[in-house]
């Protein structure tokens, strides 16, 4: 359950409004504090090393009706949870994918056959779930360590980090209710406590695993600490840069041609046009190129009147390509284009 990079890309933006870049130390908090609740559900994965986690350590520790509740409470939890992430996979990725139209009766198909895979790979083998999970975490800690280090290559060659970001509030500085309850302080808890949860999940292949007593209670603690120095060393790279070189970065992938964006659209949603692709990706392009300006400006004097007149021309020409562009038939210009 636990995911980094998702849990770090879908609350980082949130992040940086709330309670801006140096509010990335409230990682270390959420960590400290996951990990002692991961030390407490180790414990219990030791002495009650049995399928079933929550309702059976609720069982044996007061009674089976608080058991009971428990474990209804889990198991909606996850019912509710699988079935939305599959929906989603289904519907954003599967269905668009494959070429098919947007349909919600076709994507609860697609659910239901996802669902029932899944299923299948449970009752299957646990060996066989173990190394897709196993290997599916690897994955996304090896992404992780390429974009730390990425990071850190472009910021040895432009030399464009800016370690102060580490402290300062950003858009935040002026904000009367950072320090209340619920204010921006607060708020910037979510990321820690959204990424670094669902460990408990190992305690429920407990009667699966080899010397459970040992492995099971060793997995919960350290899949918490790997998860939070991982994530903490990623938010400072990602932090440092990101009032420069992250523009660049995002102009030249989603920009710059869109070497990644625009293949990317292609295979994800094929029924758009080639001017509908090429104009979202153009439309991301001025994005990251405007910020990367906005932040040299900031630092260099920048000739105005020229950008002025270069900018006209650039709109006349863009105008024309596009005319052009919309005469030819998509299927001439795709090859062209992906080449």
């Amino acid at each position: 359950f636990i995911s980094v990079a998702v849990g770090i890309f879908g609350t980082y933006d949130d992040l940086l409004q709330t309670s801006g870049p140096v509010g990335i130390w409230l990682w270390i908090i959420a960590a400290m504090g996951q990990t002692l609740v991961a030390l407490v559900v180790a414990q219990f994965a030791a002495r009650i090393a049995l399928s079933g986690s929550s309702y059976q350590w609720a069982s044996r520790l007061a009674n089976p009706k608080v058991g009971w509740l428990f474990g209804w409470l889990t198991f909606w939890y996850l019912a509710i949870a699988a079935v939305a992430v599959d929906n989603a996979l289904a519907s954003q990725a599967l269905m668009p994918l494959l070429g098919l139209s947007d349909n919600e009766d076709t994507a609860r198909l697609i659910t239901i056959a996802v669902l029932v895979v899944q299923a299948g790979l449970v009752i299957a083998s646990t060996r066989l779930l173990g190394l897709i999970t196993s290997g599916a975490v690897g994955l996304e800690l090896g992404i992780v360590v390429v974009l730390v280090v990425v990071l850190g290559i472009v910021m040895a060659v432009t030399g464009s980090g800016h370690v102060d970001n580490l402290t300062t509030r950003g858009i935040t500085a002026g904000a009367g209710d950072y320090y209340a309850i619920g204010g921006g302080l607060m708020a910037g808890m979510i990321m820690g406590l959204t990424t670094l949860v669902g460990f408990d999940s190992a305690a429920n292949l407990a009667e699966e695993a080899k010397d459970p007593f040992r492995s099971v209670p060793r997995a919960i603690v350290a899949s918490v600490v790997a998860a939070g120095v991982a994530g903490l060393v990623f938010l400072i790279a990602l932090t440092i840069v990101i009032a420069s070189a992250l523009a660049g970065m995002v102009d030249a992938i989603v920009g710059g041609g869109g070497l990644v964006q625009i293949p990317a659209f292609f295979v994800l949603y094929p029924q758009l046009t080639v001017p509908n692709i090429i104009s979202t990706n153009r439309l991301a392009s001025a994005a990251g190129t405007t910020i990367a300006a906005w932040n040299y400006s900031r630092v260099m004097k920048m000739p105005w009147k020229t950008i002025f007149f270069a900018g006209i021309s650039a709109s006349m020409c863009s105008y024309a390509g596009a005319t052009v562009q919309s005469m030819v038939p998509s299927y001439v210009l795709k090859p062209i284009i992906l080449v």
